[in-house]
């Protein structure tokens, strides 16, 4: 398995050459090197610490509604809840603005990220476009729409075409931090790069050629919208199961409310603090192996390879099927139970890295796995402070959860804790 994640690159349905869909995981080759290498800066550690006062105040945003929650006795719809406040973190870390998620029961943002991202692998369009991936490129070419969500398409289209549009002019000059500009920054600088070439090879040549590489607005628009995805759909589901899993094991929430008190001191949360929480980070392993975002990953051969003393031709699609590694019992004793024990560095030692692969691997892993982490803790650091979590009634109280295979990683029926103020 190491030769497949190394050697080969990642390939997914390829569904069209719209704006939003110029993201990373869809990218190949020249293309794919020059976008990760630009956007690789804005998960660096140093911009992780700048982020930190930005995912605690939505953290905070958090516990306050909690609390009415819990004055009132009411049981958390823990998904939903969880999908705002993450939501919120990434739409203020990557575009600097501030869409109101987590007060607006009525966020037109939170239903086109819900219209996106919610599908079902059993309809005719998934399947068409799963068994004929260039499906959505002709369909494009011959009518000009999407055969994905063209609604859902042009509202984030017209709320990226804005920012962009104000960016580029920027007539206050305001030092922007976010990822947004980061990529925007980084397409100005190559242009200008190109530009300067231009001017020499005319001068040597007496002639030049415009250069289609590099980073373009598309891009730019792919990979705001991936952050928006990640807010919506992989984020959350990490993050509303490790609630649920602390909720289900009480002893396991004492143990890392005491761990977090020990650490933060009675202080904010901060950088250093947030990565010095072992239990913490155990808990939320096991709950990425138990539950996985992504189910299965493909990849594609960009040359031929021998594989066990079998040659896989160029445009070979391999599938890891991540769920069923991580529920194996070759790797894991009695897989179908919450155990953080099995990461401790004892426990890790013994097993094979690619046992886990909650974010991928290799070169295509997922880049922005620890913003992530840092979102998940900052907000599990802010709801074990300040209160005590239980299963509400009519939710399952035990594991196994109820998967829906429909589509993307869910439970069949929703899940519901309870929030008591300590």
């Amino acid at each position: 398995m190491p030769l497949i994640f190394s050697m080969v690159c990642t390939s997914w349905m390829n569904a069209g050459k719209m704006n939003l869909e110029k993201r990373m995981v869809t990218l190949k080759g020249s293309t794919w090197s020059s976008v990760r290498a630009t956007v690789a800066p804005a998960f660096s550690t140093a911009k992780i610490r700048q982020m930190i006062p930005t995912l605690n105040e939505s953290s905070q945003i958090c516990v306050k509604i909690l609390k009415d929650y819990a004055k009132k006795g009411e049981k958390v719809p823990i998904r939903e809840t969880m999908v705002r406040v993450m939501l919120d973190m990434t739409s203020k870390a990557a575009f600097g603005r501030d869409f109101n998620v987590q007060h607006d029961e009525q966020s037109t943002f939170i239903d086109y990220a819900k219209k996106y991202a919610e599908f079902d692998f059993r309809s005719p369009r998934i399947v068409a476009i799963t068994l004929f991936p260039n499906l959505c490129w002709v369909f494009k070419k011959l009518t000009g729409y999407s055969i994905l969500n063209n609604e859902t398409n042009r509202y984030f289209v017209e709320i990226l075409d804005h920012l962009y549009e104000n960016r580029i002019d920027n007539k206050e000059n305001y030092d922007y931090k976010d990822f947004f500009q980061l990529m925007l920054s980084a397409m100005k600088e190559e242009d200008k790069n190109r530009e300067i070439d231009r001017e020499i090879e005319f001068e040597i040549t007496g002639k030049s050629e415009k250069s289609s590489k590099g980073i373009k607005k598309q891009h730019i628009f792919g990979q705001a919208f991936m952050f928006i995805l990640a807010g919506f759909e992989t984020g959350p589901i990490n993050l509303h199961l490790t609630v649920y899993m602390l909720a289900m094991h009480e002893e396991w929430q004492e143990r890392v409310r005491n761990e977090i008190e020990s650490v933060l001191n009675g202080k904010e949360p901060d950088y250093v603090s947030l990565a010095e929480l072992p239990l913490l980070e155990q808990c939320i392993h096991e709950t990425q192996r138990l539950f996985p975002a992504v189910v299965r990953l493909n990849r594609m051969c960009t040359k031929p390879v021998e594989l066990n003393g079998i040659l896989m031709p160029k445009g070979s699609v391999f599938s890891i099927p991540v769920y069923n590694i991580h529920h194996s019992e070759k790797f894991y004793e009695n897989p179908e139970e919450f155990r953080p024990e099995r990461w401790s560095p004892e426990e890790k030692a013994k097993r094979d890295p690619l046992t886990f692969l909650p974010f991928g691997h290799g070169p295509r892993n997922c880049i922005g796995m620890r913003v992530g982490q840092f979102q998940m803790r900052s907000v599990l650091v802010h709801l074990l402070r300040h209160f005590r979590l239980t299963i509400a009634d009519g939710s399952p109280k035990t594991l196994p959860l109820e998967i829906d295979t429909r589509g993307s990683f869910r439970t069949v029926s929703p899940l519901y804790i309870n929030v008591e103020t300590i």
